[in-house]
Parts: C-alpha cells; structure tokens; sequence
C-alpha cells in the first residue's frame, strides 16, 4: 500500500474553520501522546457519513488535510470512493499523533493470525502497545475488514468522555445524533467512503470537547487558537447576522448598532444553538450605506465589524409549481379551460416581497396578493404555455413553459383558528350577521400547491357540524383580508333559532376533502352573554365646542373580563346608559382608533363649561365624570405656506396665486386646521381675513396692487369672502421679478376685532437665475407604455415628461427651462430621435422587444451650463394597461383624478342607501390608475373603465359586507345594490373589485 493516500478538507467552510496561518504542506504537526484517545477520535470522526462540510471553491477536504500534514498524497488520486481498512486506520493515526516514522519501525509484537502484509506489522503492533487498537476476538485483527459507522462513532464518543465499551455500545446511535455527528436517518451498519470521511474530518476538528473551551483541532496543535473575532453581514431588510470564530455567552453579549453617526434600534436578537452566530433585527429596513456593529460582553474591549449594505432589491422571481392546473377562471364562461399559476418575488436574503412586488408579464393577469398568474383561455390536459414575469427596475425575470395538467383537487386541509377582524369574542349575543367570525383554513391539492380559491374548496371538502344550534357554518367557502394578506375561509352563521345571534355551548366543525378522505376539526365555543357591571371612565381631558368628543372606556362584566362588543354595550338591556348634561345618548359606544369610546355628538357641546357625564351599567353601577368643554377653535397663528407651495422660482416666473389652502393654520389649542374649518370661519364674518404682505426692502417678489381699503405702507392682499349671495374664499397672487434674491412674505390673521398681532407667520421666496445650483436632478421617468406595439391606440395619456430640476444649496428645486439642457438615448435610434424634445410620446411601435414585453434603455440628461450628465435607465413597455389602484373620491360632474380617496361615508338614518351613489358622482366618482400611472375616472353607470389606448376593464363584483347593526340588503354584487332603512350607528362596507384583483373599499356609517 502506498502511504498517504488517505483524505482531505477545505477549512474555509461555512461553518467557520479555523485555518492555520502558517502551514506548509507535508509539515508534520507533532502532538503530545496524553492527546492519543483525542486524536483517535478525531480520525474517526473524520468518517462520519452523511456529517455536513461545505468546501469553497480553491481547496478540497483532502488538500487542506494534506497541508495540515495529516496525509499524504501525489494531489491527484485520493481515492475518494474507496472504504476504509481496519489497517489503513492504524497508519492514519500514526500520522494524527505525528509518530508515523516511531509506529512504522516498531518491532512486531502482536500475535493477530490475518495480518498477510509485513508493511502493517510496526503500525499495528505500536497502536496495540499505545491502547489505541484491539483485536476482533480468536487471534484476529480484523484485517482487510471495513469498519462501519457505529464502530467509528464510538471511538469518537470516548474522545467527549462517554464510556462505548460493553453497554455502553448500544447508546452510539442515540449520543452521535445529540451531538450532531449523524442524523436520524444515518445508517450505522454502512460502511462510509474515504470521500465521506474527508469532508467530516474537519468537522471533527472544529467540534469543541466537552469541558476545554477548545476544539479538537486547537487540543491538538493542528490549528491555532485565535483572538474571539465578529464579522457582521445585513442578512435581510431588517436583519444583520453577527458570525463569531468561537461560542460567545449570549447572556452577556450587547451590540449596538451605527449607521454614520447614527444609533439604530435593535427590536430583537436571537443566537445559534452553538453560540457562533446572533441574529439581529432592526426595527427598520437597511438601507444603502456603512453599517457597524458593536458587540461588548466577549473581550475586554469591543469587537467591531463594519460592513457596505444596499437597498432591497428584487433577486429572484420563480415559480412555485411545476405545472398548470385547469380552473374555471375569471373570463365569463363556467369551463374549466383557464389556469392559475403560483409564483413568488425574493429580495437579496431570500425572503418573499411577492405582496409588494410589481411585475410585467407576456400572459394572464398578475394577483401580488395571492402570488399567481392567472390565465384565460381555452387549455387542454398537456397543452404547453410559456409564461414570462420581469422585474424591470433589477431586470428579473422568470421564464418557464409549463404542462396543463389534470384540474387541481384539494388534498389536504387545515383549520388555522377563529378569526373576527376586531379581535371579537364569541358568544351567545354575537349576531353573526353584522359580526363576521370565520374559521381560517389552509388547503393543498394534490400537486403540493396550495389552493386559495374558495370555490374550489366549496366544490372539494365536506362540512360536517355536531351542534348547528350555536352556529351554522356557511355552505360555501370565501376569502378574507387578515393583516393585509387573503386567506381562505369559512363564514359562521346565526343558527336557525334564534336567527338573530348564536346560541351558547360548543360545536365541531370539521373539514373532509371528498378525493382523499383527510379531514381536520375544531371546536367552536360560543360564550355566556356579557352583561355590563363596572365601567370606568377614561377623561379626554379638554374637549372643545361644536366638535363630538370621544371619551374612553373599559367596560367589565361580573366576571371582571373586559367587553369590547359595541353591540353589547349599546344593549338596552345589557349595556351602559349614557347621558351628558342630562341628555340621554342613543348608541354612545363606538370602536374609534382601535379603543371602545363613548362618542359625545358635537350637538352636546356647543357652550362652554364643565358637562357631567353619567354612565349606569345593567347591574345598576353609576359612574360620573365632567367634561371640561373649552372656547370653540379658531385661527390663531400662520405657520407659512404649506409644503406643496413652491417657494424657489425663476426670474420671471408665472404669477402663483396664494390662498387659504395654500396657508398651515393652526387654532389657539396648537392644532392644524383644516382647509373647510379656516374656509367656513372666514365666511362666517366679512371682516375677517389674512393679510398677506411683502418686504418691500426688496423688489425680488412684488403683489400687484388689488383693489380694497385704503393702501398700506408695504404691497399686500388680503385672503377673505368675495361676500357674494354664495359666498367664496379668495385669495391673490405674486409675481417674480427680473432680478434674483429672496424676500420674505408675511401672513396676519385679522377678526372682526382688529388683527392678531401674534399670529403672523412668515416664508422666505427665493428667485433664481440658475447661477447658485448646488446640483441638479432629473424626476424618475417610470416605465413608458408603447401603445401601438400593445396593438392599442396612441393617447398622449401614456407621454413622459422628462423634468430636470436645479438644486439650491437649501435643498429647494426649480425646474430648468427646455432650452437649459439636451436629452439623449444613444443605444436607442428610435428612442433618441423621440425623446429629443424632451417627452417620450412613442407614437411608432419600438422594435427592440424581440421576444420580451419590455425592454431598458439609458436616457441621458445633459446639462448646457456645467456639462453634468444625468442618466436613467428607462423601460420601455407593450403590455396594455391593467387597473393597478382604485380609489373614490369626492363625486362631481368633473371629478378631481388627484383628489383625496375617501374611505368613509356617513349617511343619513331612515333612508335607502343606493350603492351606485358612490360611483354615479351623486356622492363620489371612482378613479382608476393604471401600471403606468395614468389616471382614469370610471364609467358612472357600471364602474367599467375605458383607458386612453382603448382597453377597456370590467368590474368583478361591487360588494356590501355588514359590519355593525342588523341591515337588509338587496342585489348585492351588483351596481343597483341598495341597503333599507339604515339605522343609527349601522355599518358597512362597499366594496369595488376589478379584474386583476384591484380593489377600494368605503365604510358608509348611520348617522
């Protein structure tokens, strides 16, 4: 046999080996003989089969091992798939203990009758006089015999004190797995490969024996014992990892985190199960820059570690299935010819952004919410369909051809728990009509994906109830929103008797899936009624004239437990009575900000002083409190202009108007007052008004002059009603000069009894040349849509507009003239020629697509004055437009496509609610935008939406939930939904779903 050819390791695993710094190759490392029983193991541990190694890419197992000194070979053959001999194990722990050349010429003293070859004589007979060997029984060595797993994990264990002999052999299997040396699945009867046995060598190396603080290999002299280090790494969008080269006590370990100069909060840490490595998690996200981290507890002094991070990004977009199941999708027929695809976004760390991630596609339609694609059309079992995702901005893409395969069934099922949004309790007055209470559920089909769609689940598992007195499950299946992500779930229902509320005591539900026969159950329990019996009173502390006021509140019942059912307290029976300064209030309880609060109506209020409020629980229990009611607010101070007003012009600008809305007011309680309050005390009296006035020391801005009372001693206008039969809140305008400079304009309120001296606020105006930007800056363009490639219409809806900004040094921008900087695309003939005159219209179909739906291009700016160059990449896109967001906003014959979304409507008690109000501008219109940006307002007849190109999208479903109260509905799912007779403090909501999953929702509220 030759020497050496034996095994090798890489050191610089992932599991943080400790590399000599100075090793030469074929360096003997010699090691003390009172180490024998360590270095024996450490030979057998380096046959563990199945233990984990990760070699890099420049050094293997063996070459390490080899450098260590530990074999020997020609760096070619090491013989990786071959097993090991008894006798072959003797020479390498000659080697491991550095007496090879002591062992080999050993004189022969054992008495084994099966040794054939002389070579091993000297090894065999030294290993039996050091103790480190013994023979099979009957004058046997066991020569030529391989050892097998469990005979080399025994060796290993009695190197971390576990006595193997005897007994003590049958505990093997059971100590290696605790200590990480095999796993459940190890079969301790095979025979391990020399190739095994490399890799796990260093492992053995760098397990730490029981009671030294030290690793096999430092015992041992093969390594070096090194100075406790750290090195951090941002490991998600909010994590960084701290690896240590050794175990560190987590119960003293602190970090601190810098970004710069700045202190960042740590909202958690964990540590490894071996200590080496921490887990930190930021409350917020990393971002580009320099990071260091701190960690005290280990050393005397801290160890730092500073480490270059970068913003999230996309890094991977995949599929998550292997084939296309059949569905019936959402195109009108009821076949089952359409598919639906699960996909998922990772960021650089592996975690999933799918929810947050827009993606293009060459097929279907894209649901973030849900992670799939889902595809209309007229498929077959084994058709093929090529899908495409792109990330434009990182250029991610995922592209597969897929296998139409059988329709999906569901296979499996779980029950998640009992979800009510509010976080509701369940019991016997629980009106599950306007209380919605689900039970959450989990399913797979067959294919291991998992199923959300509801009918789906309808169609496939069977509802079993034990008690349909207490609650009766609803027969189909539906989606719910649960912290911002869709699940699918099952609606519990009022029982027949009472229909009403559910009934008390227990009933099992349980799932079964009518293709595998797997089932899952849970227990619902419908609590005793609450009944009202102490409340405390919460002081708001000052509320104010003709505003309501909220009061909160902790309501307990006779068990002591708190009652967060607003129907429950507004109860005639159960309850809490309330009146304020003896005016009984209908209805008081209501859920505001998360908190039960008694709603005080602004009617209450109107004069000043203390109001006594009374509250009597159903057990008779009297609590009072006053409300301290303080002067209605009016404007007090001008803060300045808001910060939509741009306060950095050119020379010669166009004139600005500057209004009320333009204005941050507060009242005299330091608060901001809304636009409607400053507009509605104006109007309330003619002589009220803001003067606005200009430092005349400096002619950079002027006011022309306005027609009014007599002229003041600088230029001003004043803010105030037109005092028309309907009168209106006006305001007056600045022009900018020819010369540059900045001026101060000054804002003072006036009432009808002489102007607030201290309420002035002041802005500082400045006008620029050009001379003093600090830097430029170009908007981002965003993605530009090709109409006539989509096969659409072009529509000056889809132009970008590339605007360049200078930057002062105060951070203010002023947008450049056309004429002060060039625009260019020279890696794109068709693309420079159009964005010349600085707007991409894209009037001709591109070509540079090939067989994609998008593709980059660079643009740059050039700025005339210093030569700067600015560039984007800009994308470039055939996909026609989808509905990405929808919102309502105030209705009008000429909606504002801007406007604030609204999301609550308080409509009047005792009258019909028509769903179509909120779409028909009688109370608000809906605006739709697309993945470009382009907004549309939505038909005012079905909600339908033409875009400018010519695509027209369909509503799926406008749809009324109950959320408190008892309401009737009538064609829900439908424009012409109506709800009767709305009654105090009824809610709901109405919700509009588009094709392609966009969706708005508005609370309307009895009032």
């Amino acid at each position: 046999m030759r020497k050496g050819n034996i095994f090798s390791l890489d050191v610089s695993s992932k599991q943080n080996s400790q590399k000599p710094k100075d090793i030469r190759g074929g360096e003997k490392k010699v090691m003390k003989k009172g180490l024998s029983l360590f270095v024996a193991s450490s030979m057998v541990v380096s046959m563990f089969a199945g233990a984990a190694y990760a070699a890099d890419e420049k050094q293997s197992a063996g070459e390490y091992l080899n450098e260590l000194g530990v074999i020997q070979g020609n760096g070619t053959d090491l013989k990786e798939d071959q097993s090991w001999k008894r006798q072959d194990v003797v020479v390498l722990l000659s080697r491991l203990l550095g007496e090879e050349e002591v062992a080999e010429d050993t004189e022969k003293s054992h008495e084994f009758t099966d040794v054939t070859n002389a070579f091993y004589d000297g090894f065999i007979s030294w290993a039996v006089e050091e103790g480190l060997v013994e023979g099979k029984g009957n004058g046997k060595f066991g020569f030529n015999a391989e050892l097998k797993n469990q005979e080399f994990f025994a060796i290993v264990l009695r190197a971390f004190g576990h006595d193997t002999t005897g007994e003590g052999y049958a505990e093997v299997p059971a100590l290696a797995v605790e200590y990480g040396f095999a796993t459940e699945e190890t079969d301790m009867t095979a025979v391990p490969t020399r190739g095994e046995t490399y890799e796990t060598i260093v492992t053995a190396l760098e397990t730490e024996v029981p009671g030294t603080g030290k690793t096999l290999g430092e015992l041992l002299g093969l390594v070096e014992v090194e100075a406790p280090a750290a090195k951090a790494t941002a490991a998600g969008a909010k994590k960084i990892e701290v690896k240590f080269n050794k175990a560190v006590d987590d119960t003293k370990v602190a970090f601190t985190v810098k970004k710069g100069t700045v202190t960042l909060n740590v909202s958690a840490k964990s540590f490894s199960e071996d200590k080496k490595t921490a887990t930190l998690e930021l409350s917020s996200k990393i971002s580009e820059g320099e990071y260091t981290v701190s960690v005290t507890g280990v050393e005397e002094e801290a160890l730092t570690s500073t480490f270059t991070a970068e913003n999230e990004k996309v890094a991977k977009v995949e599929f998550t299935s292997e084939n296309a199941p059949l569905v019936d999708g959402a195109d009108l027929d009821t076949d089952k010819d359409d598919l639906s695809i699960p996909y998922q976004v990772l960021n650089q760390y592996g975690e999933n952004i799918t929810k947050f991630t827009t993606l293009s596609n060459n097929i279907g339609t894209l649901n973030p919410t849900t992670g799939t694609i889902e595809i209309d059309g007229t498929y077959r079992i084994n058709d093929v369909v090529a899908v495409t995702l792109v990330h434009a901005e990182t250029a991610t893409s995922a592209v597969k051809t897929f296998t139409v395969v059988a329709e999906a069934r569901v296979a499996e099922v779980e029950i998640a728990g009992l979800y009510n949004k509010d976080n509701k309790a369940l019991d016997e007055d629980t009106n599950l009509t306007t209380d919605a209470f689900y039970l959450l559920v989990n399913a797979k089909d067959q294919y291991g994906n998992a199923v959300n769609n509801a009918t789906k689940l309808t169609n496939d598992l069977i509802i079993n109830e034990t008690n349909t007195t207490i609650v009766d499950a609803a027969a189909a299946f539906t989606t719910v929103d649960v912290n911002g992500t869709t699940k699918t779930a099952l609606r519990l229902n009022n029982p027949a008797a009472p229909a009403t509320n559910a009934g008390q005591g227990q009933s099992v539900i349980t799932l079964i899936s009518n293709t595998s026969g797997k089932n899952a159950s849970f227990t619902v329990t419908a609590a005793e009624a609450l009944r009202s019996d102490t409340i405390n009173l919460n002081n708001p502390g000052v509320v104010y004239v003709d505003e309501d006021a909220y009061v909160p509140v902790e309501v307990f019942d006779k068990a002591g437990t708190v009652i967060t059912s607003i129907s429950s307290l507004n109860s005639a029976d159960k309850g809490v009575k309330i009146t304020v300064n003896g005016s009984a209030i209908s209805n008081p309880f209501v859920l505001k900000d998360g908190v039960v609060q008694i709603k005080v109506p602004a009617g209450q209020l109107s004069t000043t002083g203390l109001k006594p409020i009374i509250a009597m629980t159903a057990t008779n229990q009297i609590k009072t409190m006053n409300l301290n009611v303080a002067a209605k607010a009016v404007p007090t101070v001008v803060r300045g202009l808001d910060s939509d007003f741009a306060t950095a012009r050119l020379i010669n600008a166009a004139n600005a108007t500057i209004n009320h809305t333009n204005l941050v007011i507060e009242d005299q309680y330091g608060r901001v007052m809304s636009d409607a309050n400053v507009a509605a005390w104006l109007l309330a009296n003619p002589a009220r008004k803001i003067t606005v006035t200009e430092d005349q020391a400096n002619a950079t801005v002027n006011i022309p002059d306005v027609a009014g009372p007599p002229v003041v001693a600088v230029a001003s206008f004043e803010i105030k009603s037109n005092g028309a039969a309907t009168p209106a809140v006006v305001g007056g305008s600045i022009d900018f000069g020819a010369a540059k400079g900045s001026e101060k304009l000054s804002f003072t309120i006036a009432t009808e009894n002489g102007t607030l001296v201290s309420s002035t606020g002041e802005t500082t105006i400045t006008v620029t040349d050009g001379t003093e930007y600090a830097s430029y800056s170009v908007d981002a363009i965003g993605t530009v849509y090709d109409e006539v490639a989509a096969g659409k219409t072009d529509a000056a809806a889809y132009d970008k507009v590339v605007k360049v900004f200078g930057v002062l040094a105060n951070g203010s921008k002023v947008q450049l003239a056309g004429s002060e900087y060039k625009v260019s695309a020279d890696s794109n003939g068709a693309v420079n020629s159009d964005i010349a005159d600085g707007t991409l219209d894209v009037s001709a179909a591109l070509t540079a697509y090939g067989d994609k739906t998008e593709f980059v291009v660079p643009v740059t700016v050039l700025i005339n004055k210093t030569g700067q160059k600015l560039t984007q990449d800009v994308t470039f896109s055939k996909v026609a437009p989808k509905v990405a967001s929808v919102k309502f906003v105030a209705g009008s014959a000429t909606p504002d496509v801007n406007g604030e979304a609204k999301t609550t409507y308080d409509f009047t008690v005792g009258a019909t609610f028509n769903v179509a109000d909120l779409i028909d501008s009688t109370v608000y219109n809906v605006v739709v935008t697309d993945q470009y940006g382009a907004k549309v307002v939505a038909s005012t007849t079905d909600a339908s939406v033409a875009f400018a190109d010519t695509t027209a999208v369909n509503i799926a479903s406008l749809t009324v939930t109950p959320v408190a109260g008892t309401i009737s509905i009538t064609g829900n799912g439908t424009v012409a939904a109506t709800v009767a007779d709305v009654q105090a403090y009824d809610e709901f909501d109405v919700e509009i779903l588009y094709v392609g999953g966009a969706k708005a929702t508005v609370r309307v509220r009895g009032v």
